[in-house]
Formats: C-alpha cells, sequence, structure tokens
C-alpha cells in the first residue's frame, strides 16, 4: 500500500510547522519522497512476524 501523497504533504507541512523546521520550497518534494520510502521500509520490518519461540534480551550487551 502506498501512503497518500496529499496526506503526506499534509503531515511534512504540520510537522515542520509544529516543530520549528524550516523546509526549503526547493527540497519539499524531496522531504515528502524520502518519507515515503522510509515509511514502506517501516512497513516492511512492522509486518515481518517474529517466531513465537523468540525472546527480547533482557539486557542489552554490546
Amino acid at each position: 500500500m502506498t501512503p497518500d501523497p496529499t496526506a503526506l504533504e499534509a503531515y511534512v507541512d504540520v510537522t515542520a510547522q509544529t516543530l520549528g523546521l524550516p523546509i526549503d520550497p526547493a527540497s519539499r518534494a524531496l522531504v515528502i519522497q524520502n518519507l515515503a520510502g522510509l515509511m514502506q521500509a517501516a512497513r516492511i520490518v512492522a509486518e515481518f512476524e517474529l517466531p513465537a519461540a523468540l525472546e527480547a534480551a533482557p539486557v542489552f550487551r554490546p
């Protein structure tokens, strides 16, 4: 499913305004395009089902 371009444009505009983050009008289309790509990648990760036997590590040790 591809994100709705109009909704992404509105989201970028409102979020940038809320955060006080100026977006150069020349870069706005690329920001929206990158957000769409990130959302598609996140959807792939979120839809990946983990095995039920998998347990999260209680402590992170690099």
